[in-house]
C-alpha cells in the first residue's frame, strides 16, 4: 500500500529506531490505531509499503492522515503503554472505538446525586475536576463508555431542579439504578459509585475489574456472547498492566516526570503522567523564545504555567535539574492544591532512568518538529499550501498568479521585524526566503512547485539602524525601513527585485502599519502577519471608501506546513534583528560610558581597551592598574563613572 501524504512523509523521516508506541490519526485528529514496536522506524514504515494485502491494514492506511509516537525503554514497556492507551482512547482499528481535539475537563458536582459533565472552565465551586483533556470529542465518547459502567447522572434539567427531585430525572435513572453497588437511588450507594469513578479517573483502575466481571456475566446471561468476549479481553488487558506495573515504574505512586530538551531559544518538554505506578499518558509542551535561559529557569517556569492549568497535583514531581527555588515552588503548588508535593531531581537509580526516558521523549519530539519545519522550508509544499488559502480568501490582491511564478522560476518572501529597548537602540531587519525551480537533465524547468527548492538567501539579509525615526514610533520606523529597502530596489532591479509576499512579525497593529506604509509608497505587494501567541496567519486590506484596515484570519492550523513555513521565517527574522539590536546596544553602552569621562581622549581610550580588553575589563580592574595607564587623577574619574 503506497499512500502519499506530505505530513506523513515528514513524520516518517524523523521516526526513531527505538522501542515505543505509535498512534495513527485520521483527518479530523481521531486516534484510529495504537500499536507497539521494538523499532518504531521499521514497524511504522512497513505500513506504507506497496505489497500490503491484508484488508484491515489497507483500510487503516487509507484513513491515516497523521502520526505520533512515544518512546519507551523496552519492548515490555511499549506493550504495557500500548495496552493503557488502547483502553484510554478506544481506537476504531483496535476493535474498540475512536475520538477528536479540544481542551476540556470532566466535572463531578458537589451536590447530592451529582451529575458528571464535560466543561470548558474550571470554577472555584467545590466540584471535582479532572483534566485537562486535549480532545473534547474523544472525551465525550469516553464519558459515554464510562457511563455504561458507572451509571451516573448526565440528565440536564434547564430549570435548575436537582435530578432526583425531578420526575423526568427519576424516570431516566430508575431504569439503571440496580447495579453492583446496590440501589443507586440511595444517596450513600450513589456516593460509593462516584468515589469509585473518581479513583478510576485518577488512574487507579484495579477496582474496576470487579465491574468488568459483573458486566461480562450480565452479557453472558443475556446471551450476548460477542460482547462478553470483548469485555473478557479488556479484563485480560487490565490484568496484564496490574501484574507488571512494578516493572513500568520503580514504585506504585502518583508522579509526574518532566524531561526537557532545547537548543538556542526553543525548548520542548515531555511530562510522563504516572498514576498508581503505571504510565498512563505522555504530554508534550513547546516552550517558545526562552532566550539565554538556564534549563533550571525553564523548568521552574514550566512548573508554574503547567500546574496553573492542571486540576491535579501528584505526590511527586521528578525533574531533570535541581531548582534554586525548589522550596518556594513547592509551597506555591501546595497553596494552590492544598497538599504537599515533593520536587525531586534524582542523580542516580531507577527514577533517574525514568527522567532520562522523559528527556528522550522531549528530544525526539523537538527533533521531529524541527524536521517537519525544515521539510516545510526546503520544499515547495508549504508555500503551495499557503497559496491555496490565499486563493480562497476572496480578495483580488492576494490571488496567486501561478503561471507568472512558473515563468519566473522564482518566488520570494521577505520577512521584517523591529526591535528596540526604550527610545534608543531601535533597529529593523529583513530576511529573504526564496523558492526556486530547477532544471532537469534534459534542460527543461521543473513546473511542479511542490518539487522546487526553498532556502534562506543570506546574501539578501539587511539590517537597518534608524536614521530619521525618533523614539518608539513603529509606523515611522517601518516607513523608514521600507523606503530604504525599496530605494535600493529601484537602483538595482536585477538583484533587489521586489518580493512576491511580505511577512511581518505581529498581529493587527503591525499588519495595519505595513499596509498603510506600502500605500503611501504606492507599492502593491501582498502582506501577511503571524502573531506569536496564537500563530494565526492574518491578511488585510485598506478600504477605499473609509480608509480603515479590514483584517481576515486564514483558517490555517498552526501545525500545517504553510504555518510552519511562516513560523520558520518569522523566527529567523526575529533572531536576526535581536542579534543586531544587541550589537548596537553594546556599541552605545561602550561609547556613552567612556566618552562621558571628562579628559579621556581617543588615544587614551584605545590604550585602556588594549590593556583591559573591554569596558567590563576596565570596570573590574584595580585602581592602581588603571593608574599605570592614565595616571592617578583620571583613574579616579574612570572608577567613579564605571
Amino acid at each position: 500500500m503506497n499512500k502519499s501524504n506530505t505530513k506523513i512523509d515528514a513524520r516518517l523521516k524523523s521516526l526513531p529506531k527505538s522501542p515505543g508506541v505509535y498512534l495513527m490519526k485520521n483527518t479530523v485528529g481521531e486516534i484510529i490505531y495504537v500499536g507497539k514496536a521494538v523499532d518504531l522506524s521499521k514497524r511504522v514504515k512497513s505500513y506504507f509499503k506497496k505489497n500490503i494485502k491484508e484488508i484491515k491494514t489497507v483500510r487503516l492506511v487509507e484513513n491515516i492522515d497523521d502520526l505520533e509516537w512515544m518512546v519507551t525503554n523496552s519492548e515490555l514497556e511499549a506493550l504495557m503503554l500500548e495496552t493503557t492507551l488502547i483502553k484510554k482512547y478506544r481506537p476504531k482499528y483496535n476493535i474498540l472505538m475512536k475520538d477528536d481535539k479540544n481542551y476540556a475537563y470532566i466535572k463531578i458536582g458537589k451536590n447530592d446525586f451529582p451529575r458528571v459533565l464535560i466543561v470548558r472552565k474550571v470554577l472555584k465551586d467545590g466540584a471535582w475536576y479532572f483534566g485537562p483533556y486535549t480532545n473534547a470529542g474523544r472525551l465525550e465518547k469516553v464519558l459515554r463508555s464510562l457511563n455504561r459502567i458507572f451509571p451516573f447522572f448526565v440528565y440536564q434539567n434547564k430549570s435548575g431542579v436537582a435530578p432526583m427531585d425531578s420526575v423526568a430525572g427519576k424516570e431516566l435513572f430508575m431504569k439503571r439504578a440496580q447495579t453492583v453497588w446496590g440501589d443507586l437511588q440511595e444517596k450513600e450507594v450513589y456516593e460509593n459509585m462516584i468515589a469509585d469513578l473518581k479513583s478510576f479517573l485518577r488512574g487507579k483502575s484495579g477496582g474496576i475489574l470487579k465491574l468488568f466481571r459483573q458486566a461480562m456475566n450480565e452479557a453472558a446471561k443475556k446471551k450476548q456472547y460477542e460482547q462478553a468476549a470483548v469485555i473478557r479481553d479488556k479484563i485480560q488487558d487490565m490484568q496484564t498492566i496490574l501484574e507488571g506495573q512494578n516493572v513500568v515504574m520503580p514504585k506504585k505512586i502518583d508522579a509526574d516526570v518532566i524531561g526537557l530538551y532545547g537548543e538556542k531559544h526553543k525548548w520542548e518538554a515531555a511530562i510522563l503522567i504516572i498514576r498508581d505506578g503505571k504510565m498512563i499518558d505522555v504530554k508534550s509542551l513547546t516552550l517558545g523564545a526562552v532566550n539565554d535561559s538556564l534549563p533550571s529557569e525553564v523548568v521552574a517556569r514550566l512548573l508554574i504555567d503547567y500546574y496553573d492549568k492542571s486540576v491535579e497535583l501528584p505526590q511527586y514531581i521528578y525533574l531533570p535539574v535541581l531548582l534554586a527555588d525548589e522550596e518556594l515552588l513547592a509551597n506555591y503548588l501546595m497553596k494552590k492544591f492544598g497538599h504537599k508535593v515533593r520536587l525531586l531531581a534524582p542523580q542516580k537509580g531507577d527514577w533517574k532512568r525514568v527522567v532520562e526516558l522523559a528527556e528522550r521523549n522531549a528530544k525526539l519530539e523537538y527533533l521531529r518538529k524541527q524536521s517537519v519545519i525544515k521539510f516545510a522550508r526546503r520544499e515547495g509544499l508549504g508555500i503551495e499550501d499557503l497559496w491555496s488559502y490565499l486563493d480562497k480568501c476572496g480578495w483580488e490582491q492576494y490571488k496567486i498568479d501561478r503561471e507568472k511564478i512558473k515563468e519566473d522560476h522564482f518566488y520570494r518572501v521577505e520577512a521584517y521585524d523591529i526591535s528596540n529597548l526604550g527610545d534608543t537602540g531601535i533597529v529593523g531587519a529583513m530576511i529573504r526566503w526564496e523558492l526556486k525551480s530547477k532544471k532537469s537533465k534534459g534542460g527543461t524547468w521543473q513546473t511542479d512547485v511542490k518539487k522546487w527548492d526553498g532556502a534562506f538567501n543570506k546574501k539578501m539579509y539587511r539590517r537597518f539602524e534608524m536614521r530619521t525615526t525618533i523614539g518608539q514610533d513603529d509606523f515611522a520606523a517601518m516607513k523608514e525601513i521600507f523606503e530604504r529597502r525599496f530605494a535600493i530596489g529601484k537602483k538595482d532591479e536585477t538583484k533587489w527585485n521586489y518580493p512576491d509576499l511580505i511577512l511581518v512579525d505581529g498581529g493587527k497593529g503591525q499588519l495595519g502599519i505595513v499596509l498603510r506604509v506600502l500605500k503611501i509608497l504606492q507599492l502593491e505587494i501582498p502582506v501577511v502577519s503571524l502573531a506569536k501567541r496564537e500563530e494565526e496567519i492574518m491578511i488585510g486590506k485598506i478600504d477605499d471608501v473609509t480608509g480603515e484596515v479590514i483584517f481576515q484570519v486564514l483558517p490555517v492550523d498552526k501545525n500545517q506546513l504553510s504555518n510552519l513555513l511562516m513560523q520558520s521565517l518569522r523566527d529567523e527574522v526575529h533572531r536576526f534583528v535581536i542579534s543586531y539590536q544587541r550589537t548596537v546596544r553594546k556599541k552605545e553602552v561602550r561609547k556613552s560610558r567612556l566618552d562621558e569621562i571628562d579628559g579621556l581622549g581617543p588615544k587614551t581610550k584605545k590604550l585602556l581597551l588594549a590593556r583591559f580588553g573591554s569596558v567590563k575589563g576596565i570596570a573590574e580592574a584595580r585602581i592602581n592598574e588603571i593608574e599605570e595607564v592614565v595616571g592617578k587623577k583620571l583613574a579616579g574619574k574612570i572608577i567613579e563613572m564605571l
